[in-house]
């Protein structure tokens, strides 16, 4: 099966909900499954005009982190993932997130925010996270939940039982064989590792003329584990806090530590019916 024969795919995201996490995963499962991967942070990367770009540049997987609904509606439908999470949430992550680790490369408004929230206390900044992380925000509430072919996830069911919610993902995206791997799936896996081996000693001059279409539920899940956040936080556990690591804490309803009435009331201003349209 050539690139041009599959299916293409994508995960729909937004800032600060585990996007580096699930485009981790899916990378590791598209390199396995050979199939051409970008993610795209901002519409900058595609031109403005996504539809276009990938007309130009056809992919196997779309990572779209900071997904735009008008963007989306402007390529024909694909099997997709969307994922958003409690956007009190999003706010609290953000404001520790773009205070100490997040990276400033190729973002300069963060780096002006990063030195205001250094000179704010904690109240004040994230007052003014609101309004730094408000039009990303802003996607999750525009956004159409009724697309037939997108899975829609919470991140608040994904931290609580990952590998099942992971595993109904993989499926939806059609890349996870839920029955027993045949032999000839077995050989053809074994052959792309081989091949990456060969493509690296050979510096790309061998080229894979064909891609595996799907993979077995357990090497997905394997994948997934690889990914879990105790790894990614150097062995903390979800809950045991590290303000300058990127992987901070990796809990759920975490914004009840840390919103005052004062924040609560700018929230709500700043985002009025969102909590209730989202079920939050």
């Amino acid at each position: 099966m050539t690139q041009s024969n599959i299916e293409p795919i994508a995960f729909y995201g937004h800032h600060k909900c585990a996007t580096t996490w699930l485009r981790g995963i899916l990378a590791d499962v598209s390199r396995l499954t050979r199939r051409s991967m970008a993610t795209f942070d901002n519409p900058r990367q595609f031109d403005e005009d996504l539809a276009e770009h990938l007309k130009q540049n056809p992919l196997g997987t779309i990572a779209y982190t900071n997904a735009n609904i008008e963007q989306v509606r402007s390529i024909p439908p694909i099997r997709g993932v969307h994922l958003i999470r409690d956007p009190r949430d999003v706010v609290v992550s953000g404001y520790f997130s773009h205070m100490k680790s997040h990276p400033t490369e190729g973002w300069t408004e963060l780096i002006e925010h990063r030195k205001r929230l250094a000179s704010l206390s904690k109240e004040d900044g994230l007052l003014a996270e609101i309004e730094f992380s408000g039009p990303t925000i802003d996607l999750m509430q525009t956004w159409d939940y009724e697309q037939k072919n997108v899975l829609e996830l919470r991140y608040e069911d994904v931290v609580r039982d990952p590998y099942s919610w992971l595993l109904r993902a993989g499926i939806h995206w059609g890349f996870v064989d839920e029955r027993d791997v045949c032999a000839s799936d077995e050989i053809r896996a074994l052959i792309n590792r081989v091949y990456d081996a060969v493509r690296i000693a050979s510096r790309n001059r061998v080229r894979m003329q064909w891609a595996v279409p799907s993979i077995p539920a357990a090497t997905y899940l394997e994948i997934a584990y690889r990914h879990r956040f105790e790894r990614n936080a150097k062995g903390r556990k979800p809950g045991q806090e590290d303000t300058s690591s990127h992987y901070r804490k990796g809990v759920a309803g975490d914004w009840k530590e840390h919103f005052t009435p004062k924040v609560t009331a700018h929230f709500e201003a700043r985002f009025p019916g969102m909590l209730s349209k989202l079920d939050y």
